[in-house]
């Protein structure tokens, strides 16, 4: 996956500007988290049988300026939900599973949408159930149902340390996915995700 280096990350802020009409969208591969990593018995017991982590798949493009990165995502949504939410994981350290959410040395930070709530959280997590509230930097975003799809921007600065996951310009990097169709009751580990990190090259 390429982060192409744009002029100014101004007009990629909105979810359907043409600047990312431009642009070819990577399809990620999406599956539902298994049942038996669900963090309490109550959980894996109650939703054994049911169907969840609907999403197959999501679109994925991203862009930076060299101060700020975005990434645009988009997937089907049949029925819109305040509870509908997507969240982009970024390794802080090493290569953490995603499956386990991470772990003590090697934390994962999300950057995580909600569509009735405002604002957008920056989480860590450091196994499952352990998630919780992230380090506190600028960041942003905006999105619009549509037509049955969900289309998210997500901006956020590049750099490191404070618990932030790195990103700089020529730099290699990871990411990965999760969704949650709100109309399905899903929360929490019961959603779809991109059970592998994605390599991401930012260019130069």
């Amino acid at each position: 996956m390429q982060a192409t280096r744009v002029q100014s990350i101004e007009p990629y802020r909105d979810p359907v500007g043409g600047p990312w009409n431009a642009r070819a969208a990577l399809a990620v591969p999406m599956t539902r988290a298994p049942i038996g990593m669900q963090p309490t018995e109550y959980i894996r017991v109650k939703w054994a049988q049911e169907d969840y982590g609907h999403s197959s798949r999501i679109a994925v493009s991203a862009v930076h300026d060299g101060e700020q990165f975005a990434v645009h995502l988009e997937w089907e949504a049949p029925a819109q939900d305040e509870r509908d939410a997507v969240a982009v994981a970024l390794p802080v350290r090493g290569k953490p599973y995603l499956v386990t959410m991470g772990d003590p040395e090697q934390p994962i930070h999300f950057l995580h949408w909600i569509a009735g709530c405002e604002g957008l959280r920056s989480t860590v997590a450091t196994g499952i159930g352990t998630t919780r509230p992230g380090p506190e930097f600028r960041r942003s975003a905006q999105a619009l149902w549509q037509d049955g799809h969900w289309q998210v921007v997500l901006v956020r600065p590049l750099g490191a340390g404070g618990g932030v996951a790195p990103l700089a310009a020529g730099r290699p990097a990871q990411i990965a996915f999760a969704v949650w169709q709100g109309a399905n009751a899903e929360r929490a580990g019961l959603k779809a995700f991109s059970i592998n990190w994605k390599d991401m090259a930012l260019d130069a």
